[in-house]
């Protein structure tokens, strides 16, 4: 069996203010060929997954093209293009495949279209045919569409969030896509989707409700002819007319119970809407429980409104702001993506101290660049090795990087925005989370995974952002309406 392995990965977010360059690829993942093996084999990742799942079986793989980037706004399209001219000169090169493996994300809008993933998978199509399998690993915050079902053979998502499944999921889809070609299975999808978006922080899937949901799909996995039953809770920051959670089903041959099983796993999370309730808290009033709190573990700020792994730039200052304006005297680690005061930083020099205009130059609508005075502590290349549960094994580029300390806060400067939800990367900068009392992550939950042996104390802070909780905040001029949460109403699932 030849197994064309790639990827093109990333997470958008319609109100972000950057864009989705080759340079943000190049920060992040951007390689080609044989170095794919060696950058992912024995990662905690899908391509991980797809990997270890061809290599037992002796498998002859052809490594494409593997592209990622931190999530930020629409994908510009010349990167589009590179990622699928490499893939049909490598399919070209090799006289054929028998199945296209792609690790996706399932949530990317591409400058020239809404529904980047299914009009990607619309043009492999279209050139390789309808007799080469496509078997796509996707987020649990997929943006699934019918064009992406009516492109593609296989579709599955990971079933965790904070997603700790990534591997498990490679390895699931590689290993449906061979028993499809061995002809053990003929997988059918099927999908059902609702007109409804949910709060990232309210949809953990250990926790009620969630986990309701997810129980139900591992049931219906354990009927006759079931392979796959995936959940989709979107990525909610969608500004397009066709967004929304989504159930997809796949059986052996029967599209009758895919679409049966998928309507019913659709109106159960229908009906279970209302119970996805999350309100974030005051700044002020996480930093009063971070004064009173006298355990030897920290507590953790979420900045997810500014998550970087929600499309929002991370140069907030909203939570830095708060902390000076209130003179807290507290040992805080906090991150601010700024290439310009990472220069100022290296100019100034390590132990030396200088002034400071620290973020608010990305995202300049709900943020404002501020002056601090602060000594530089370390200056760093930004690279870090992923070593939570989420990713293991990735490394990260957050360009050239330095800490200044301001009073007791530590602020690390950054040239390329990161995922900030694993304690690898400030351990990576000398800056233990245990020894601070405040450690500020860019994340509405990711950060859970990663952060669980540290502390159990944490607060959603209710901070302006492009990835703000409060939706009603954000200009969602583009999608359907009735959608929930903006409406409240009855829908019929049809199935």
């Amino acid at each position: 069996m030849r197994f064309l392995l790639a990827q093109f990965q990333q997470e958008s977010n319609s109100f972000s203010p950057v864009s989705g360059t080759m340079e943000m690829f190049k920060n992040n993942c951007l390689i080609t060929g044989e170095e794919i093996l060696s950058y992912f084999e024995g990662t905690q990742t899908e391509m991980g997954g797809f990997i270890k799942a061809l290599r037992e079986i002796n498998a002859e793989i052809i490594p494409s093209v593997a592209a990622s980037s931190v999530s930020c706004g629409p994908v510009k399209d010349d990167v589009c293009e590179f990622v699928f001219s490499k893939i049909i000169e490598d399919i070209g090169k090799e006289g054929g495949i028998d199945c296209l493996l792609l690790c996706l994300h399932g949530a990317m809008l591409l400058e020239s279209q809404w529904d980047g993933t299914g009009w990607f998978l619309e043009r492999l199509r279209s050139i390789i045919g309808k007799d080469t399998l496509i078997a796509c690993s996707l987020d649990f915050h997929a943006n699934l569409t019918e064009k992406m079902l009516q492109n593609s053979d296989i579709l599955i998502g990971y079933k965790t969030y904070p997603h700790i499944d990534l591997v498990e999921t490679g390895y699931k889809t590689a290993q449906l896509a061979i028993r499809t070609i061995r002809g053990e299975v003929k997988p059918v999808m099927k999908m059902s989707k609702l007109p409804m978006i949910l709060k990232s922080e309210a949809s953990q899937t250990d926790q009620y409700p969630m986990n309701a949901i997810i129980k139900h799909a591992n049931e219906i996995e354990e009927r006759e002819d079931i392979i796959s039953a995936s959940v989709f809770q979107v990525q909610p920051w969608l500004n397009v007319k066709d967004t929304g959670c989504s159930c997809l089903v796949i059986s052996d041959g029967s599209a009758s119970k895919a679409q049966s099983y998928s309507a019913e796993l659709a109106r159960h999370f229908w009906e279970m809407r209302h119970e996805f309730r999350f309100e974030p808290v005051p700044v002020h009033y996480a930093i009063q429980k971070a004064v009173e709190n006298k355990k030897s573990s920290p507590v953790i700020f979420a900045d997810s409104a500014d998550g970087t792994g929600s499309g929002s730039p991370g140069d907030s200052t909203a939570i830095l702001s708060e902390l000076l304006a209130g003179n807290i005297m507290l040992k805080t680690y906090l991150s601010v993506v700024d290439p310009e005061a990472v220069k100022c930083a290296i100019d100034t020099g390590v132990s030396n101290t200088g002034r400071f205009l620290i973020g608010g130059k990305i995202d300049k609508v709900h943020s404002k660049p501020i002056w601090v005075t602060g000594k530089v502590k370390t200056l760093s290349d930004g690279n870090f090795v992923l070593k939570g549960p989420q990713s293991t094994g990735k490394t990260c580029d957050m360009g050239r990087t330095a800490v200044i300390k301001v009073n007791e806060i530590y602020i690390v400067l950054m040239e390329n925005s990161v995922n900030n939800w694993d304690p690898s990367l400030y351990r990576s900068l000398g800056l233990e989370p245990m020894d601070a009392r405040i450690v500020v992550v860019k994340s509405p939950a990711a950060f859970r995974a990663a952060y669980a042996d540290i502390s159990q104390e944490a607060y959603i802070v209710d901070t302006p952002g492009v990835s703000s909780a409060n939706f009603h905040r954000l200009p969602f001029d583009k999608i359907t309406r009735p959608m929930y949460p903006f409406d409240d109403f009855d829908y019929e699932v049809v199935g």
